[in-house]
């Protein structure tokens, strides 16, 4: 069997971008008019939200940039096993043999793969800090620590997720 790929949905991202975007300068003219009119005593009150959103503009721009522009980001369906390569819960390739089963689930208006694994404990435990924290609580929620979340993928969830099965019977 040959490898597929599936990359990101860019045009999410481009969304993503455009709203950090709207925020950044929200924020920066929000903090330039506090600054141009201080209150009666001329003390001007900065709350800590105002300075921390323009820092939340910047690495969201950041961050939609990196994805745009990254051609080796999203899902990999080979013989070596499953790989994701974007986001904060990227991992692989893990072995199709270690690969039990994988579901569609709909949860907070988002699309999601859940992969289930022979011995999920023995994967997190191989993860460190905020990696690990982040796979329990998928495995906690989910039932598993692998969730993919198919909407940020071009092509269809359901061929996704047919190949995905398709590759676990053959390994099994």
């Amino acid at each position: 069997m040959q490898a597929n790929f599936y990359p990101i949905n860019k045009s999410r991202f481009v969304l993503m971008l455009v709203f950090f975007v709207l925020l950044a300068i929200g924020s920066l003219t929000g903090i330039y008019y506090i600054y141009t009119h201080p209150n009666d005593d001329g003390y001007v009150y900065m709350p800590r939200i105002v300075i921390a959103l323009p820092i939340l503009g910047v690495l969201g721009i950041i961050f939609a940039l990196l994805n745009i522009f990254s051609g080796k980001k999203g899902l990999t369906i080979s013989t070596a096993g499953l790989a994701l390569n974007y986001g904060l819960n990227k991992f692989g390739p893990i072995a199709w043999t270690d690969i039990v089963s994988a579901n569609k689930k709909r949860y907070l208006m988002n699309n999601y793969l859940v992969v289930y694994l022979k011995d999920p404990a023995a994967f997190v435990a191989t993860r460190k800090g905020f990696n690990k924290r982040m796979y329990n609580e998928n495995w906690s929620a989910h039932g598993s620590p692998l969730v993919i979340n198919a909407t940020q993928l071009t092509g269809d969830m359901d061929t996704i997720l047919a190949e995905i099965k398709s590759r676990i019977t053959v390994s099994a």
